[in-house]
């Protein structure tokens, strides 16, 4: 018996504290072909190490999920460029989880669906996961005591 499934590919990040990263993904499918992400929303969130819990940025005043910045350039090559800046690589506690997932609104009849034998009935969200993994967070030396710099947060 064959096994139809999907899961997410794997990457580990390894982060140095308080410093900025930045990386370029290419979304490949279980072929090696690359996915074209034309119309595609992409969200990657931070979670604890629970892989449940969200985490948050908070810069005092301000508190936001804790996610990576999303750009590309070619998004036909399935090109992502994951960005963190330094004030929040400083607030993610090493062995957090994240995930990378993209979203897109179809409607039925570019499902390719046949109306006389699916149970699709209606316009459908498409969510993939795409890639998961854990963060290792490196102590940096000039801020390790835990002080922050002006204008830098806290974790919650």
């Amino acid at each position: 018996m064959a096994d139809l499934g999907f899961s997410p590919g794997e990457l580990n990040l390894s982060l140095y504290k308080g410093d900025t990263f930045s990386a370029k993904v290419i979304a490949k499918d279980g072929t090696g072909n690359t996915l074209d992400l034309t119309g595609w929303a992409i969200k990657a969130l931070i979670y604890a190490a629970d892989g449940v819990t969200p985490l948050t940025f908070t810069d005092g005043a301000t508190t936001i999920p804790a996610e990576f910045q999303i750009g590309s350039k070619n998004l036909g090559a399935g090109e992502i460029f994951m960005f963190l800046p330094d004030g929040a690589t400083r607030q993610i506690p090493t062995g957090s989880k994240f995930d990378v997932e993209i979203s897109k609104f179809y409607s039925i009849d570019e499902l390719n669906v046949d109306n006389n034998t699916s149970t699709i009935e209606q316009d459908q969200w498409v969510v993939l996961t795409i890639i998961k993994g854990t963060i290792t967070v490196v102590n940096d030396i000039t801020y390790s005591t835990g002080t922050l710099p002006v204008g830098r947060g806290q974790i919650n």
